[in-house]
């Protein structure tokens, strides 16, 4: 089953001859006219928004994290992630991730064992 132009949102090309030229002028549906493409188009743009926001929302969340184990770490460098865990309110796992964020920039050291070692704060 073929559809005619305006079944397919298409208007009837235009035919023009000039001089030696011919031109055909193809026209396609407005935006408008096509359901929901414009909402779909904002949907889309509200989504990478939030997503923006949230990214930083975490980001920040993260860093109050970070600055929380490190004044941990300043009271009691012999704190342990079990006790950062509980004092935070987060995971074992999420303790163990940033601590690892942390080692990875420099900032923290661990000197000695898992148990019975301390935390060293290099900088800041």
């Amino acid at each position: 089953m073929q559809l005619n132009n305006r079944e397919a949102g298409i208007e009837e090309p235009e035919f023009e001859q000039s001089g030696g030229y011919f031109r055909i002028k193809i026209r396609r549906m407005a935006v408008e006219e096509h359901p929901g493409t414009r909402e779909k188009t904002r949907e889309k743009t509200r989504e990478k928004t939030r997503e923006k926001t949230r990214e930083k929302t975490r980001e920040k969340t993260r860093e109050k994290t970070r600055e929380k184990i490190l004044n941990a770490i300043l009271e009691n460098p012999e704190i342990t992630t079990n006790e950062l865990a509980s004092m935070l309110g987060i995971t074992i796992k999420g303790v163990e991730w940033q601590l690892k964020q942390l080692k990875k920039k420099g900032i923290i050291e661990r000197i000695g064992p898992a148990r019975g070692g301390h935390w060293v704060i290099k900088h800041k």
